[in-house]
């Protein structure tokens, strides 16, 4: 989903093997993605905050189960055909929810759609995102 460029690959001297840095990064899917920051507790005492972009909501159900963990923010950047605008927006993730069916091409029968309170509910059910969310404390319960 996320393209990287070994022309935008910086040095470090922090990173771990596996690990790079880039200076810039591309997107040539017009998908939705998510932007999380969280807290991670590292040797038993030292608090680090990070964030990655995540390309499925799989991976951010994931990072939710991981105890050393606390998420602090979770953002849904959409493209313009999503948000109703011409161009990429970032806002609070409000809501994920199944719906039976989606004219994406890139959807299947249990495909996710992502909505902000502004958005028309579709038939669907919600998925225990949300739950999750207010017990590790993202969201007020």
């Amino acid at each position: 989903m996320f393209e990287t460029y070994d022309t935008a690959r910086l040095p470090s001297f922090f990173a771990k093997d596996g690990e790079y840095l880039w200076s810039y990064v591309g997107i040539h899917l017009q998908y939705a993605w998510f932007q999380v920051t969280y807290r991670i507790t590292v040797e038993d005492a030292v608090d680090i905050s990070e964030t990655l972009f995540l390309s499925h909501v799989e991976q951010l159900m994931e990072i939710t189960k991981r105890d050393n963990i606390k998420i602090e923010f979770v953002d849904l950047v959409s493209p313009g055909y999503m948000n109703g605008s011409k161009r990429w927006k970032m806002e609070p993730l409000r809501e994920i929810w199944l719906c039976a069916s989606d004219k994406s091409p890139l959807a299947t029968s249990k495909s996710p759609t992502f909505g902000h309170p502004k958005s028309p509910r579709q038939d669907g059910q919600i998925m225990s995102l949300l739950r999750r969310f207010e017990q590790i404390g993202l969201l007020p319960l």
